[in-house]
Formats: structure tokens, C-alpha cells, sequence
């Protein structure tokens, strides 16, 4: 029987909340023979505060260190190092942090053999035009440009998908985005790259000569905030002023109230993490670059 890595980033700050509340969301409700294991980059490891390390392991999961090889420390270079591991596992499935399993599912249902999974983005937030897509392909020895496809607000783009989930056989596919987006990374012709790499990387993965098919998940399994219904399965909400915004922190406080968290709710939660632990940023607001709040305390 298949098992199942869960991985995600855990690192001082806002992520500590979001981490807590993303592993506690996957012990209750995901029915997958899988473990968790959660990253942080080595320099902060040791600034994590002993409740989140404590959260974590009600949960099963390992915390481990990573090093981040990109220039200026890039935090979505995060989840590239991680892709890249061996997880000791059948299947890896990379989440960002800022996610939440909202009912009960079987991630490895979505699994195909030598296959991605993924959902397709809501926009193209790099380029649409074709000159880049050439320069970005031809530097991974593809020479014709995949067909135009829908993105989910409508927009006909390139193939773009959403690099928040990621299912994939522990095989090959995280060793390669790595790789390519290091080498994008490098080319300083190619511009508008961050923060946008670890996306434009994946079709930069999956269409090579010896890439991996895609296979596109619908949207339940990586839904916003804003779209958010009783259909979704994961929502990635980005932060908790996201939640209230858009009237979702009862969806949140349902499945805290139904797992191990010690607390009644998302806003008590995160008072708690910023007021008695002392975790310095905003907590809810999205957690984009927050890693240097490690040394600050």
C-alpha cells in the first residue's frame, strides 16, 4: 500500500501558527496512510518557539533543517530544496503552510502514475508573451510552446499551475524543478522571475522530452479564500484577515474545534502566538517574507 509524505514550511513567525493549524487540520482529517514533515532553513531552526515544536509533534511530525541555495535566501526557493529530498515515501505531496484540510480525503486518490498533480492558477502573474515562454522552454531543450489553456479567472495563458500543492511520485520530478529553476534562476535575460520562479519552473519541469504529464485537479483541492464553499477540501486562505475578509474564520474554528489545537478558535489562536509567545509580525496578514523575524526576538 502506497504511503504519502505531507511536507511544509515551518519557520519563525507567522508560519508557526499557520504551520500548527496545517498539521493539525491533516492528523484529523486526512485518511491516507502518510506522515508529517515539517522545514525549516538552518539558520532560523533554532528560533522556532518550543509550543509550535510541541503543536507539531502532537501530530507526528518530524521538523528538519534545510539550506536554502538561492540568492538573497529566496523563501519560495523553500519548497524547492524540499521537493527535492528523499522523503523515504512513495509519494510526496508538497502543501504551503498557509493551507487547511476542511473535511476528510485521500490525497493519494489523486495520484497517477509518473504524473504531477496540480491546479491550474488562477492568472498568469509572470508573462503572456510568447517571447519569454520561448526563452524560458528553450533553456530545458523544448522547442515547440504547449498549447494556451484556461486559467481558472478566465484568462488564456501558457500553462500555469498553482505551486501551493503539489502531488508526486518520490522520483525524480522534485530533483528536476530544483534544478530548473536554479538554472532560470541564473539567466538574466529572463526577467520578472521572482517571486514568480518556483511557479514558471514547473511547466519548465513538466514539458521537457522526458518531463511528467500533468494531472489537473479541480479547484476543491486548492481553493481560495474568496471562493471558498461546502465543496472544498483544501483551502488555502493565506492569512487570517483573509478569513474575516470574506466572512470563512467559522469554516477555520470548525475544524480547530474538532482537532487537538487547545484553543476555541483562529483569532484566539493567533492572540495567543503573538500576545504569550511573543512571535513578532503580523500574524494575520499573508506570511510572504517573514524569516528574517527570527533574529528579532
Amino acid at each position: 500500500m502506497a504511503k504519502l509524505t505531507i511536507a511544509f514550511m515551518v519557520e519563525p513567525g507567522p508560519l508557526e501558527l499557520q504551520g500548527s493549524i496545517l498539521a493539525h487540520s491533516l492528523k484529523l482529517n486526512c485518511k491516507d496512510d502518510f506522515q508529517i514533515a515539517a522545514y525549516c532553513r538552518d539558520i532560523y531552526i533554532d528560533h522556532l518557539n518550543p509550543f509550535t515544536i510541541e503543536m507539531l509533534a502532537q501530530c507526528g511530525a518530524t521538523i528538519e533543517p534545510i539550506k536554502n541555495p538561492f540568492e538573497d535566501n529566496y523563501h519560495a526557493g523553500n519548497k524547492l530544496v524540499v521537493a527535492d529530498l528523499d522523503h523515504g515515501t512513495d509519494w510526496v505531496m508538497f502543501m504551503d503552510s498557509d493551507m487547511i484540510l476542511l473535511k476528510e480525503a485521500h490525497f493519494l486518490n489523486l495520484s497517477r502514475q509518473g504524473h504531477v498533480s496540480a491546479c491550474v492558477a488562477n492568472v498568469n502573474v509572470w508573462s503572456n508573451e510568447d517571447k519569454d515562454w520561448v526563452r524560458l522552454l528553450q533553456r530545458q531543450s523544448i522547442s515547440d510552446l504547449p498549447e494556451k489553456i484556461s486559467l481558472r479567472k478566465g484568462d488564456q495563458s501558457r500553462p500555469l499551475f498553482n505551486a501551493g500543492l503539489l502531488l508526486f511520485e518520490n522520483n525524480g520530478f522534485g530533483k528536476d524543478w530544483l534544478r530548473n529553476a536554479l538554472d532560470i534562476d541564473a539567466d538574466a535575460s529572463l526577467k520578472n522571475k521572482r517571486p514568480w520562479l518556483d511557479t514558471i519552473a514547473i511547466p519548465a519541469t513538466l514539458f521537457r522530452g522526458n518531463g511528467y504529464p500533468m494531472h489537473t485537479l479541480p479547484s476543491t483541492w486548492n481553493e481560495t479564500t474568496a471562493l471558498q464553499d461546502d465543496e472544498t477540501i483544501v483551502l488555502h486562505y493565506h492569512g487570517i484577515r483573509s478569513l474575516g475578509d470574506h466572512q470563512r474564520i467559522d469554516v477555520v474554528n470548525q475544524v480547530i474545534k474538532q482537532s487537538d489545537l487547545p484553543f476555541e478558535g483562529v483569532v484566539r489562536m493567533s492572540k495567543f502566538y503573538s500576545r504569550q509567545l511573543e512571535i513578532k509580525g503580523n500574524l494575520n496578514r499573508r506570511a510572504l517574507r517573514h524569516a528574517s523575524l527570527a533574529l528579532k526576538r
